[in-house]
């Protein structure tokens, strides 16, 4: 899981937070954003919202840098939830792929957070990617 956060700049996920590549000077730079618990997490995906925030999916998580600083956008009551995927729809909502908690979906304002859970239309209530 990758994201360019410019045309020179890619930032990568891995097991052990965040790295950037530089392109032009063809090096490695670990933890490019500052943030002591979000760089000791395995990031599982990165995305970047039509409105530009990123968000971080790590586990049991969802991170967010919306300019003023990275947080917590969604942490579910349940400490078991496992996080695969993260996409958005064009109204700004977050829609998440979990491992046996359904699908989730979170507005834009992180207010309203809806679970699609046993849901009869699923198959599964281990969803792992979203398009």
């Amino acid at each position: 899981n990758a994201l360019f956060q410019s045309e020179d700049d890619l930032l990568i996920g891995t097991e052990l937070g965040l790295l950037s590549y530089s392109l032009t000077q063809k090096n490695f730079a670990s933890n490019p954003i500052s943030h002591d618990e979000l760089s000791k997490e395995h990031i599982k995906a990165i995305f970047k919202s039509t409105s530009g925030r990123l968000f971080f999916l790590t586990k049991e998580k969802l991170w967010t840098d919306d300019q003023k600083g990275i947080s917590v956008f969604y942490a579910p009551q349940n400490a078991e939830t496992n996080f695969f995927d993260i996409d958005e729809t064009s109204d700004g909502t977050v829609w998440l792929a979990t491992k046996g908690e359904g699908l989730i979906s979170i507005s834009s304002d992180s207010k309203v957070v809806k679970n699609y859970l046993d849901d009869p239309q699923l198959t599964s209530n281990t969803l792992t990617n979203l398009i």
